[in-house]
């Protein structure tokens, strides 16, 4: 059964115990598109990929490398309701994902030079989605459903409005939404609940 417990600041965390070698944790933020306003169209989802590009302690480069030099594995993916940060590592390595985890979350820069050539690549998966109307015709239902609401709109955004986005605005989202009382930290693998919050409490203070 999954033990559960709050920091002082906040930051919720799940841990459930499992006998296994590899230990499957991630950061979940309630920001997703349902949280947009009408002018930050696409901004959940432009976060999930502005938050690997650069931190106060890290480039872009180190943190690609960071997980994958022990073997492990980060990704993070965006849905109406939350935007998820995740990490597999082997359990001795568990120390090493809480620290980019936490980095990536609650210490991204998100410079300016990266925000215009990731801007590129989110326009590109636009136009990929586009051509794929298996997956299409679900976003198509979607904003027929929710018409004028914040469920209704499309996860990636308009390249119109994502081309005009700036550090100021990347700052403004991740002070409203990327704070640990707006985050749920959780881990399955061989560790306790009391090694994940010794963990994290040196990384979220």
């Amino acid at each position: 059964m999954p033990q559960h417990m709050t920091l002082p600041n906040g930051l919720r965390i799940v841990v459930e115990t499992t006998p296994t070698a590899v230990v499957n944790c991630g950061i979940v933020v309630s920001a997703g598109t349902r949280h947009e306003e009408t002018a930050d169209s696409g901004m959940a989802h432009f976060m999930e990929h502005m938050s690997f590009k650069g931190t106060e302690h890290r480039r872009s480069h180190h943190i690609a490398r960071y997980l994958e030099s022990v073997g492990g594995d980060l990704n993070a993916f965006t849905t109406k309701q939350e935007t998820v940060f995740c990490a597999t590592v082997l359990q001795e390595d568990f120390r090493r994902a809480v620290d980019l985890l936490c980095d990536v979350v609650f210490h991204s820069v998100y410079p300016q030079q990266e925000i215009d050539k990731e801007v590129e690549v989110i326009c590109d998966e636009i136009e990929s989605y586009h051509d794929s109307p298996s997956e299409l015709i679900f976003d198509e239902f979607e904003s027929l459903l929710f018409e004028g609401q914040p469920l209704g709109r499309d996860i990636l955004g308009q390249p119109e409005r994502l081309h005009q986005y700036t550090t100021a605005d990347a700052r403004r989202w991740a002070d409203r939404h990327y704070q640990p009382r707006n985050c749920v930290f959780y881990a399955v693998g061989n560790i306790t609940l009391q090694q994940v919050t010794h963990a994290l409490q040196h990384h979220t203070k």
